[in-house]
């Protein structure tokens, strides 16, 4: 059913059947059950959106945005938010999660994803890690300057910032337990450095 309100809006309506957008020689293009599923190449989708790429074809949602000539680094250029239907997620639009790309150079040409949770007796939606463009991984900081950054703002003592944890398996005959590898490439000599390790 098409219906023209007054208002000028164009609604369209289905009780028992679906809203299909067709194209003759392919088929069906996307679908809107009776439900409120949304199917796009797909029609019966299982979900509030559902995308079903062709056989042999990546199925990919793309996400674009931000400046054509970027000049800050930190402009987010697009995101995914997780919203919460709980009213105790209190941030604006009940934002409870977020997965981001931002520039991490003036001229856009680095970009790294910066993952945000929320914490409504804390600082709300904040970055917890992000994966700089280089692949550095940071853990409260988000300018990970190795391959593993993990760092502490706060002031506290004893406090255990990282922890490993294994467990051996019953009945071996080698020592047991599980260890932390440090390792490294080359000769141990000065010309590649000092020894690595713990420190």
């Amino acid at each position: 059913q098409l219906l023209v309100t007054a208002y000028n809006q164009i609604q369209l309506r289905t009780q028992v059947g679906y809203i299909g957008f067709e194209d003759v020689s392919e088929g069906s293009l996307m679908r809107i059950t009776n439900a409120g599923n949304v199917g796009i190449g797909i029609t019966d989708p299982d979900e509030l959106l559902h995308v079903q790429a062709g056989d042999g074809v990546t199925g990919t949602i793309k996400i674009e945005g931000g400046y054509i000539n970027s000049t800050t680094a930190g402009e987010i250029n697009a995101k995914l938010d997780f919203g919460s239907n709980e009213t105790s997620v209190d941030n604006v639009g009940n934002i409870g999660g977020r997965i981001a790309s931002i520039t991490e150079y003036n001229n856009g040409a680095r970009v790294g994803m910066a993952f945000s949770t929320f914490d409504r007796d804390g600082d709300k939606l904040k970055e917890a890690f992000r994966i700089g463009y280089g692949g550095n991984v940071g853990v409260g900081t988000p300018n990970p300057s190795v391959k593993l950054d993990v760092r502490e703002t706060g002031e506290a003592d004893n406090r255990c910032i990282a922890n490993f944890v294994g467990k051996g398996i019953g009945g071996s005959t080698d020592d047991g337990g599980q260890y932390i590898c440090v390792g490294r490439n080359g000769d141990i000599n000065q010309a590649n450095g000092v020894l690595g390790g713990i420190y």
